[in-house]
This record gives structure tokens, sequence and C-alpha cells, in this order.
């Protein structure tokens, strides 16, 4: 019984989902080289969050946008000096074509690009507080 009852626990385990990403609910995961919440962010860098909400609309730093918007405000953000981290989170149940989409547009981005995005949340800053979407 304790045979079957290990491998039972981790396809239970493995089947959770992250809430605040959608992981596991069929979206797929972060691009591979994106950043992690449990990385942290550090204490002077600027950040740009974009978010899809669970009705599929785009925000950028908590306003509502248009995808041609979003990769405006990403290829502008990207001249910035310091040059910022972009965030990035999607409501659980949002739907998965416009999380694509997003994902998408910001992979395109000279930031993502250049290894300054991230995903996921609980993003903190080190040392300090909770950053907010």
């Amino acid at each position: 019984m304790k045979r079957l009852l290990a491998p039972l626990l981790l396809a239970a385990l493995g089947a959770c989902t992250d809430s605040a990403t959608g992981e596991g609910q069929g979206c797929d995961g972060p691009p591979k080289g994106w950043h992690r919440p449990a990385e942290g962010i550090g204490e002077l860098m600027p950040i740009e969050r974009v978010r899809v909400r669970g009705d599929g609309v785009v925000a950028w730093n908590g306003e509502p946008v248009s995808v041609a918007a979003l990769a405006d405000f990403l290829h502008r953000s990207a001249s910035a000096n310091p040059r910022p981290m972009i965030l990035f989170s999607f409501d659980s149940g949002t739907a998965c074509p416009a999380v694509r989409d997003a994902r998408r547009v910001l992979r395109a981005s000279p930031s993502c690009r250049a290894g300054l995005c991230g995903e996921g949340s609980g993003w903190r800053y080190y040392p300090g507080g909770e950053i907010v979407f």
C-alpha cells in the first residue's frame, strides 16, 4: 500500500497549479531563461508590470492597453537607463490564447531578449517588500 501511495501523492502534487500565474493550466510555463520570483530583484532595479486579467485584457503597470501599445511600451522601456525588469503575470482562469499572445509580444521585446523578463507572483525586492501587481 505504501508503494502505491507515494506515486499517487507525487501525481497529485504535480497537478497543483500556481493560481497567480496559471502554470499547470495548459498555458505552458514561462519561456526558458525568464526569471522566477524566488530569485528576487535587486533593490534599485526599476520594474514594469505586465498582467493579463481574467477577461483577457492586458494591463501595463495597472492600466489597460492594446497589444500594439504593449509592444510600443516594451520597445520604449528598453531604451531607459537603467533598463527595467519586465514582470509578467496572469490571473487564474485566463484563456491560454491571451496568455500566449502576451508572452509572444514580450519574447520579441529587446528587454526579454536581453534576459530582463520574469513571470510569476510573489516578486520581492531584496532586501525589501513584495511587489504588487
